[in-house]
């Protein structure tokens, strides 16, 4: 019996391809949580024709020459996606010059999902959080991408580019964290030490009832990727304790993308420094069938294709040399356990960029040397901090680097005039708050009106009497400080609210969860329950479920007390926890019985899971004081039918339990 829509292999050019008949249901909870976080304003998002296409894109109306159409109007992305297009991997006989002929040859879903991480990428470059190393986020994170399309390509396991998207966003929790919550994530950053994942996951937790890796799924989830590919992205920090199917395509694709997060960690690293990782970086690539001498050709081409795609995203990129050379000896790493799974050490700011709050960061813009350089001792001795250009084109490139609060700028000028840059520099958000001064030989009153509704704030003509212009600086400062102090207000009940979100979401997640064994508790189940079950009517798929009971329990709270028999319900928790399926939610339903929701899967797979729970409770005894428990549990299965309803599913699972229970415990019976 089938309870969920099949995932489809298919054939695209000489690619093994996974055509997924649906994605993933985002429970309540995930949903709840991403809402409250998108409430902040600072969730890393797509913008214009990236949000466009994502939106667009859900329509299963929407045509690819729709898609074309729309990445037209943007050059940069268009660039972008026929560098795509044109990629070796794909193996196209003659160049693909057109958006039409690209989105046909990439498809739709890929165009999507490639558009979504240009954006982010272009707009979130730099921020606010000052221990989080953005530039080199994203330098690995394209290591990591390049690296997953080259080595899904030689695996023929997904389509190359949904491997480059895996790899590029596979940590964007990491940066959502360090967007919405920047003073916070700094402390927590500063206190965890690098490549401890397991340590930086329990802070985050604690401080925001989520963590970046969780929060990366419930992303991807959000903006359309299929579930098997989130499920890899969630895996591949540790592949061998995702419980995923060894031989499955979704393991084989978290091994991938493992293996190209070590390839871009080590990239990073000095010569010196890779030694000690090669054996494990071999021992990896074994695993998904590449030998040495082809690792280090691959590590070659991936490093040339990580300075191509660095140079067309405006991402720095480094000449790392040789990453795998074979000629120099190898030797474990310390501890023998020590492995490049996660990326090098982010750099701890201090904060020290910060400028003292009574100083204002100015651009002067005039193509005269000599009023230039009087302008800006004028604005030195005044104590700002300043930088000069010669044009409006320069002064608009400064300007982006520089985030000026006041510009002083002439209106004619070579290449680009004042108001033109005023115009340029009011279309982006950085320069809707800069307070602008305009210099100007003009009298006339249309004139002026012009400049005005290009978004000067205010003018003073040439040639200018510095007592005139220092007072209108004045007023202008005066608007500046008001601008802190409000956006000061504004930061605070932001903060505020913030606050309120993360309590409010840790009051939620305590109501949903047991306070013995933390799992999910009994309210929380039959929530979830409903959800799958509605969610399995809407796409004509399917749920299963276990029931699992541990076996004579009560004669170990007879025998040994309570104590004894709360630490042993902690036990088997934590193994459940640890050996059940990712896509899989374990629950305690109360006393010794836990309920596992299992969405989209066979019964044959839930039997399976079933007994692979049961084998490691029954492997692993607990330990009473010196005294060894051995315990084991009985597994009921059992699987929705077209009638059936979420109360009459549990029952079924019951009556499987009690039959386990009659042929004599420590089974699994469906």
């Amino acid at each position: 019996m089938r309870c969920a829509g099949p995932i489809i292999w298919a054939v695209r050019t000489d690619f093994i391809v996974m055509t997924y008949s649906h994605t993933s249901t985002p429970s309540r909870g995930s949903s709840e949580r991403l809402q409250t976080l998108r409430a902040t304003g600072r969730l890393p998002s797509p913008k214009g024709v990236a949000l466009e296409l994502v939106r667009i894109s859900q329509n299963e109306e929407t045509t690819p020459n729709q898609i074309a159409q729309l990445v037209k109007c943007d050059p940069a992305l268009a660039g972008r996606i026929l560098k795509a297009a044109n990629s070796p991997v794909l193996g196209s006989r003659r160049p693909v010059v057109s958006i039409s002929e690209a989105v046909m040859l990439l498809g739709m879903a890929v165009v999507r999902q490639l558009a979504l991480s240009f954006s982010l990428v272009e707009d979130y470059k730099v921020g606010k959080c000052p221990a989080f190393h953005y530039e080199e986020f994203w330098q690995t994170s394209l290591l990591t991408g390049i690296a997953g399309q080259m080595i899904a390509q030689r695996m023929r396991i997904v389509i190359p580019e949904e491997a480059f998207v895996c790899g590029l966003l596979g940590e964007v929790g990491r940066l959502a964290l360090a967007t919405i919550y920047p003073d916070e994530y700094t402390d927590i950053l500063e206190r965890c030490e690098p490549n401890q994942w397991g340590a930086l996951k329990q802070q985050e937790q604690a401080a925001f009832a989520t963590d970046f890796i969780e929060l990366t799924a419930m992303m991807l989830q959000d903006w359309g990727l299929p579930s098997p590919l989130i499920m890899a992205v969630k895996a591949h920090f540790d592949p061998v304790e995702s419980n995923l199917d060894e031989g499955g395509r979704t393991r084989q694709m978290a091994n991938a993308l493992s293996l190209a997060r070590q390839l871009a960690t080590i990239a990073l690293l000095e010569p010196v420094q890779r030694r000690p990782y090669l054996n494990t970086l071999l021992f990896q690539a074994a695993k998904v069938g590449i030998d040495a001498e082809s690792l280090a050709f691959l590590a070659d081409e991936i490093v040339k294709g990580w300075k191509e795609w660095g140079a067309v995203l405006d991402i720095p990129t480094t000449e790392p040399g040789k990453l795998i050379d074979l000629s120099l000896p190898a030797y474990p790493a310390p501890g023998a356990t020590n492995t490049p799974n996660s990326a090098p050490s982010i750099p701890i700011g201090d904060g020290g960029n910060e400028q003292p709050r009574d100083v204002l960061r100015v651009l002067i813009v005039d193509d005269d040397p000599s009023i230039l350089l009087l302008l800006k001792k004028m604005m030195q001795n005044a104590g700002h901090e300043v930088i000069t250009a010669q044009d409006g084109e320069e002064a608009l490139m400064r300007a982006l680097e520089f985030r000026p609060e006041l510009v002083i700028a002439d209106w004619v000028m070579p290449k680009m005039d004042g108001l033109q840059l005023v115009r340029a520099l009011r279309e982006t958000e950085m320069g809707q708050g800069i307070y602008i001064l305009l210099l100007t030989s003009f009298g006339q009153d249309e004139k002026l009106v012009e400049a005005f509704d290009a978004g000067v704030d205010d003018y003073v003509t040439k040639p200018f009497v510095p007592r005139i212009l220092a007072a209108r600086l004045h007023a202008g400062e005066r608007f500046i400080h008001q601008q802190r102090a409000l956006s000061h207000d504004v930061e605070e009940i932001r903060k505020f609210a913030t606050e309120l979100a993360v309590n409010n979401r840790k009051l939620q997640q305590a109501v949903m969860t047991d306070p013995l064994t933390g799992l999910p508790n009994r309210r929380y189940a039959m929530d979830r329950l409903e959800q799958e079950v509605a969610a399995a009517r809407r796409r004509q798929g399917g749920v299963a479920i276990m029931i699992v009971d541990i076996d004579h329990f009560k004669k170990v709270n007879d025998q040994f007390g309570h104590d004894a028999g709360d630490a042993v319900l902690r036990h088997v928790s934590g193994l459940l926890r640890a050996k059940a399926r990712l896509q899989d939610a374990i629950c305690r339903l109360g006393g010794e019985e836990f309920l596992v929701v299992c969405p989209d899967s066979a019964l044959q797979d839930v039997h399976r899971a079933g007994e692979r729970l049961r084998a490691v409770v029954e492997s692993s005894p607990f330990m009473l004081g010196d005294r060894k428990l051995w315990l084991t549990i009985s597994v009921g299965i059992a699987c929705l039918g077209d009638q059936m309803q979420s109360a009459e599913l549990i029952k079924a699972a019951d009556i499987a339990v009690y039959r386990a229970k009659e042929q004599g415990r420590n089974r699994v019976c469906g």
